[in-house]
């Protein structure tokens, strides 16, 4: 999901997931005539350690900097989503997933998880300075 917008302060994590996003594309192409079928699993924001770990590091690393207040905003709101309701259990995911693989008939994508299909759907009917604007507010 994080390949199909970005947010300031994790340049690196959104280009990784837009890499992602464009490999998958690919290959789907490139091994659709061996009769072999990529699909992207996009399930949104996941209750882990991940966020604890990527927000003390941003924190450590801005501390003294002109990054250091909005760093601190965006690990407290990062943190809070990732402990919400707006993360899905690990479980979750592994179900779908499992649901995924068992299926005969796969998808390109599969986008789940409390947040991850309003994310979408207002990034791509928005405008990009509206979602400039609102992306932050969440992240």
């Amino acid at each position: 999901m994080a390949g199909r917008f970005s947010s300031s302060l994790a340049g690196w994590y959104f280009a990784s997931k837009h890499a992602v996003e464009a490999l998958s594309d690919s290959l789907r192409m490139e091994v659709k005539r061996f009769g072999i079928k990529v699909v992207l699993i996009e399930p949104g924001a996941i209750k882990s350690n991940w966020s604890h770990i990527a927000m003390d590091h941003l924190v450590k690393s801005s501390r003294g900097t002109d990054y250091e207040k909005v760093a601190n905003k965006m690990a407290r709101q990062t943190n809070k989503i990732y402990a919400s309701k707006f993360a899905s259990k690990p479980s979750l995911v592994a179900k779908k997933i499992k649901k995924v693989v068992d299926s005969n008939h796969l998808r390109p994508r599969y986008l789940f998880g409390f947040s991850a299909k309003p994310t979408i759907f207002f990034n791509a009917i928005l405008p990009t300075r509206l979602m400039d604007k609102l992306i932050p507010m969440f992240m």
